[in-house]
C-alpha cells in the first residue's frame, strides 16, 4: 500500500512545487497581456519574484513602451511589495512595505494631447464593460506601511512651448497609508533640472485637521518658465536664482495658517525686445516674513526685512511709449475675477514691516524723443523704512531716502509719519543739481540752450489732522540761459525775461513758495501745487515785473513804478519823480540784465495848445522888450511871461495881427490864435525839442552818481500819440522792463 501512495505524493509534491515555481512565469504572462491589452502599448518584464515564505513580491525591470513600441514612456528597476499573510485571516490586507526603485516616467505634450492620451482612451472604452465586484473587498480592510519611491526620474517635454523639464533623485516617503486615514507624514526631496533642489517634509492630522511642515525651495533658474511668462508679457529674457524656505503649521479645518519665510531672488536680469541691455537687473532680493497668521476673517503679516540689493533700472522713453509700455499682454483683459474680493469684505488686515532696505541702487532715464538722447541718471539710491504699520498705526514710520543725480546732484528725504498719514513730518534736500544737464529740453521747449547754472531745492512738510503746511525754498544758482538757437522752434515765452526779473546780480533765483492744503481734497497733490505756484510766479514775472521788482526796489506798490506823470510842458523831474526814477536804478543795479524802457503818453493837442500859448508869450513879450527871436529870456523874465493873462487884450490884439490865418477874430479861441501865430510845423517841432529834453533830464536824473554805465539800458521815446487811448491822454511815463533776447 505504501508501495503505492508514495509515488502519487511525490507526483503531488512534484506538481505542487512546480506551481509554485513556475506561479510567477504565469502571472507574468497574464499581467504583462492584461496591461497591453488595457494600454495598448507594447508592455516589458525581466522577471517576478515570490518569496513565500518572507510574503514578498518583486517585479523588476518593467518597462512600458511609447506607441512607437521603441522608445520607453514609463519603466521602473523595481517594484517590491511585503505583506501579512496573517492579516488576511483577520480580513485585513496588511502590506508592510512597498518599494519603487528608479522609477522612470516621460510624459510629452504635443498641440492638445499628451503621449499618454491613448492610454487614458483605452481606460475609457475598458471602463463601460467592466464589471466589478467589489462585495467582498469591502469587507477587507486596509493599511499600507513604509511606501518608499527612490531614485525617481520624471520627464515632461512641452513641445508647444519647446521648453523640458526633469525631475531626478526623486526620493519620496509616507509612513502609512490606510482606508481610514488619521494622519499622513510625508518626506519628499527632488531635483529640478538637475541644479533646483525640492524638500518637502509634512505632518497633517486628518482628525483634529492639525498639520505642520516644512518646504525649501533652492536655486530655481525662473529662465526655465521663460517660454510661458511670454504669454503673459513682453519679455525677451529673464534670469534669476529663486530660493524659498517656509516654515508652516495651522489647521485646515478651522481656515487656521501660520508661516514664517526667508525667500530669495539673486542675480535678477530683466531685458525687452527694444532695449540691447537688460532693464531692470538687482544683485538680490530678499523677504523674510517672521510671522503670517491667517483665520477665517484676520489676516496678520509681520514681516522682518525687505531687502534688496545693487537694483539697477533703466526707463527710456520714445514717442509716447516707454520701455514699460505694453509690458503686459492682454490675456487677462476682461477677466476680472472679483471672487476674492466678494469673500474678504469683511477680513481685518495688518501689515508690519520691520525694515525695507534698498541698496546702492541705480536708474537711468533717457529720452530719445529728443533730437539728441538726454540721459539722466541716478545713483547710490538708499531708502531705509522702520516701523512700518497698516492700516492702524500704533507707531511712527521712519524714512531715510537719498541718492546722487547726475554724479554731483544729491538728495536727501527724511521722514516720520503714521502709515494712515493723520500725522507727518519731512524735509526734503536737494543740492547741486546741474540745469545744464537738462540742456536739450530747454532747447527743445524754449530754443535757448542753458549755459550754467545748479538747482537747490529745500522742503520741510508738516501734517497734522490730515492738514498739510509746506515750506519750500527753490534756488537757482549762477542760472544764465545762453544765445537763442535759431534751429530750434521759438516757444514764445518771455523766458529770459522773467528769469531776469527774479535773478540777482548775483544770477541767483531764490523762489519762497509756501504751500497748505488738506490732503483729503482730491484736488490738492503737493507736487502739482507746488509746480503751479512757481508758474504763477513766473507768469506775474512777466505779466507784471514790478509786483515782484517793486519789494526789490522798497517801493511799497507796483503802481509807483508803473508810471511816473509829468505835467504839461515839464522837463525836469520834481522831488516825487526822482523818488520814482531812484527806484528804477535800484532795479537796474540789482537785476543786471534788465533794461527800462520809459514810453511817453500825452494829450498831443493840449500839449501843442501850451506850447503854442507859451511861445506866444515869450514872442509877445519879446516884441515889447524888442529882444530879438534867438534872445534867452532870464528866470526873472519867464516869471514875467507867466503873469501875461490869456485875456489881456492887447496881447490878444497882438496875436491877431501877427496871426498867418485867415477868418480870425476877437472871438477866435486864444489857443487856436496861438496855434495860427506859431504854426503847427513850428509847434510840432518845438514839442519834439521839448520831449527830447525832457528825456534827457529822465535818464539823466537815473544814471547821475551810478558807478556803472546805464545809459544803453535805458530807452526812452514817444508813443503814437496820434493812436492812443483817452484814458492815457494825459502826460506820463509808461515804464516796461525788457531783456536783449
Amino acid at each position: 500500500m505504501k508501495k503505492k501512495i508514495l509515488p502519487i505524493v511525490a507526483t503531488l509534491f512534484f506538481l505542487i512545487l512546480s506551481f509554485f515555481i513556475f506561479l510567477p512565469a504565469i502571472i507574468k504572462h497574464i499581467a504583462i497581456n492584461k496591461i497591453q491589452k488595457l494600454t495598448g502599448r507594447t508592455i516589458s518584464v525581466k522577471n517576478l519574484s515570490l518569496n513565500y515564505f518572507k510574503s514578498e513580491f518583486a517585479v523588476n525591470y518593467f518597462s512600458m513602451f511609447e506607441k512607437n513600441g521603441t522608445d520607453k514612456f514609463a519603466a521602473f528597476d523595481q517594484f517590491f511589495v511585503k505583506i501579512s499573510i496573517t492579516d488576511l485571516l483577520r480580513k485585513k490586507i496588511n502590506i508592510e512595505k512597498i518599494d519603487l526603485i528608479n522609477p522612470f516616467i516621460k510624459i510629452r505634450k504635443n498641440k492638445e494631447d499628451f503621449n499618454f492620451s491613448d492610454i487614458l482612451a483605452k481606460f475609457a472604452d475598458n471602463s463601460v464593460d467592466a464589471k466589478t465586484d467589489t462585495s467582498a473587498a469591502e469587507q477587507f480592510q486596509f493599511v499600507i506601511n513604509n511606501i518608499t519611491v527612490k531614485n525617481g526620474l520624471f520627464g515632461f517635454n512641452d513641445e508647444n512651448y519647446k521648453s523640458e523639464f526633469e525631475l531626478s533623485e526623486f526620493n519620496f516617503y509616507l509612513p502609512v497609508l490606510t482606508e481610514k486615514l488619521d494622519s499622513v507624514n510625508i518626506d519628499l526631496h527632488t531635483k529640478l533640472n538637475n541644479q533646483t533642489i525640492i524638500k518637502l517634509d509634512c505632518a497633517i492630522d486628518i482628525d483634529t485637521g492639525n498639520y505642520k511642515g516644512k518646504f525649501e525651495l533652492t536655486n530655481f533658474q525662473i529662465n526655465t518658465l521663460l517660454p510661458y511668462l511670454k504669454d503673459y508679457i513682453n519679455c525677451r529674457a529673464i534670469q534669476a536664482t529663486i530660493s524659498v524656505s517656509l516654515d508652516f503649521d495651522g489647521n485646515f479645518k478651522q481656515n487656521i495658517l501660520n508661516l514664517r519665510a526667508d525667500n530669495k531672488i539673486q542675480k535678477f536680469a530683466f531685458s525687452v525686445a527694444n532695449e540691447e541691455k537688460p532693464v531692470i537687473t538687482f544683485d538680490e532680493f530678499s523677504v523674510k516674513i517672521r510671522e503670517y497668521s491667517q483665520t477665517e476673517n484676520k489676516n496678520n503679516i509681520i514681516i522682518e526685512q525687505i531687502e534688496l540689493k545693487h537694483p539697477n533700472l533703466f526707463f527710456g522713453v520714445v514717442g509716447e511709449k516707454n520701455t514699460y509700455t505694453n509690458l503686459v499682454k492682454n490675456t487677462f483683459a476682461g477677466k476680472h475675477d472679483t471672487t476674492y474680493e466678494k469673500t474678504n469684505t469683511a477680513s481685518d488686515i495688518k501689515l508690519v514691516v520691520d525694515k525695507i532696505n534698498i541698496k546702492d541702487g541705480a536708474i537711468e532715464f533717457k529720452d530719445y524723443n529728443l533730437r539728441r538722447p538726454q540721459s539722466q541718471k541716478i545713483e547710490k539710491f538708499q531708502l531705509e523704512i522702520s516701523d512700518f504699520v497698516f492700516p492702524k498705526p500704533d507707531k511712527k514710520t521712519k524714512l531715510d531716502w537719498s541718492m546722487r543725480i547726475n554724479r554731483q546732484g544729491i538728495l536727501k528725504f527724511t521722514a516720520d509719519f503714521f502709515s494712515d498719514f493723520s500725522a507727518a513730518n519731512s524735509k526734503i534736500k536737494i543740492e547741486n543739481i546741474a540745469i545744464r544737464n537738462f540742456n536739450e529740453y530747454s532747447l527743445e521747449n524754449l530754443a535757448y540752450p542753458i549755459k550754467s547754472g545748479s538747482f537747490n531745492f529745500n522742503s520741510e512738510i508738516s501734517i497734522k489732522n490730515r492738514n498739510l503746511v509746506s515750506e519750500n525754498i527753490i534756488n537757482f544758482l549762477k542760472f544764465e540761459f545762453g544765445q537763442k538757437d535759431r534751429n530750434y522752434k521759438d516757444s514764445g515765452l518771455p523766458v529770459k525775461l522773467a528769469v531776469a526779473i527774479l535773478r540777482d546780480r548775483n544770477k541767483n533765483i531764490k523762489l519762497d513758495v509756501p504751500i497748505s492744503g488738506n490732503i483729503d481734497d482730491p484736488e490738492f497733490k503737493l507736487s502739482r501745487v507746488i509746480w503751479y505756484a512757481v508758474k504763477n510766479i513766473l507768469v506775474k514775472a512777466v505779466t507784471s515785473p514790478f509786483t515782484i521788482l517793486a519789494k526789490l526796489a522798497g517801493s511799497s506798490s507796483e503802481e509807483e513804478l508803473n508810471e511816473i506823470k509829468y505835467d504839461y510842458m515839464q522837463i525836469k523831474p520834481n522831488e516825487t519823480q526822482l523818488k520814482q526814477l531812484e527806484k528804477l536804478k535800484t532795479i537796474l543795479l540789482e537785476r543786471e540784465d534788465l533794461n527800462i524802457e520809459a514810453e511817453y503818453y500825452t494829450d498831443i493837442e493840449e500839449e501843442y495848445k501850451k506850447i503854442a500859448l507859451q511861445n506866444s508869450k515869450e514872442k509877445y513879450f519879446k516884441s515889447l522888450k524888442n529882444y530879438s527871436d534867438t534872445f534867452i529870456l532870464s528866470d526873472t523874465e519867464k516869471i514875467e511871461v507867466n503873469s501875461i493873462q490869456e485875456t489881456d487884450t492887447n496881447f490878444i490884439e497882438y496875436l491877431l495881427i501877427n496871426a498867418d490865418a485867415k477868418n480870425l477874430s476877437a472871438d477866435t479861441s486864444i489857443y487856436n490864435l496861438c496855434l495860427s501865430f506859431i504854426g503847427r510845423n513850428k509847434i510840432n517841432e518845438l514839442f519834439q525839442t521839448l520831449c527830447a529834453a525832457r528825456h534827457a533830464s529822465f535818464k539823466q536824473a537815473i544814471i547821475s552818481s551810478s558807478t556803472e554805465d546805464l545809459n544803453k539800458r535805458i530807452v526812452i521815446k514817444n508813443a503814437n500819440l496820434k493812436d492812443i487811448n483817452k484814458t492815457d491822454k494825459y502826460p506820463h511815463y509808461k515804464i516796461f522792463v525788457t531783456v536783449e533776447q
